[in-house]
Formats: structure tokens, C-alpha cells, sequence
């Protein structure tokens, strides 16, 4: 069923088996659409694999899904992941000089 699936994408996200993640991700999705959770997971694999269209895309679902729910979790997410990112854009605009 569902939780079978989505433990499953969990395990693999976990582990680093980002493609066997997503396969599972969708199956859960598959067969309930409407679960926000399957949409996270499988937006955060997709960062992972640096697929940043897809993850929004996941993303953006999950917000329509349950807007309260998701919110702080999707932007934590995006603001996470982009602070190392800042801070190597400054460290190699230093190296320049």
C-alpha cells in the first residue's frame, strides 16, 4: 500500500538510491495522489540529483496539497540548500581578486 512505498522512498533517499527513491516515491503518489508526503520526498530526492525543476515541481504540489503543512518545510528546504551555495559565490568572487 501507500506506507509500504513510502517507507520504502524513505529508506532509499536515506541510503543514497536516489533513483530507486523516486521509483518508489511515485508508486506511493500512484496510489494516493492526494498525500503530501510522497510529493516532499520525492521533491528532496530530486534535489538531491541537483533535478531542481522536478523538485519544484513536487514542491509546488505538496503546497496545494497542504498549504500549512508544507510551507516552512519547502522553504527550509530552498533556504538550506542555498546558504553553502552563497557563501561559495562570495569565496570564489573573492579568489578573483
Amino acid at each position: 500500500g501507500w506506507q509500504a512505498k513510502y517507507d520504502l522512498g524513505v529508506r532509499y533517499l536515506s541510503e543514497g538510491n536516489y533513483q530507486e527513491a523516486i521509483i518508489a516515491f511515485t508508486a506511493a503518489i500512484e496510489i494516493d495522489p492526494k498525500r503530501a508526503e510522497a510529493f516532499l520526498g520525492r521533491g528532496d530526492t530530486y534535489e538531491k540529483l541537483v533535478d531542481l525543476g522536478r523538485a519544484a515541481a513536487d514542491y509546488r504540489v505538496a503546497l496545494e496539497l497542504e498549504p500549512n503543512a508544507t510551507a516552512g518545510r519547502a522553504l527550509a528546504d530552498g533556504s538550506r540548500s542555498g546558504a553553502p551555495n552563497d557563501s561559495g559565490f562570495r569565496g570564489a568572487g573573492r579568489d578573483e581578486h
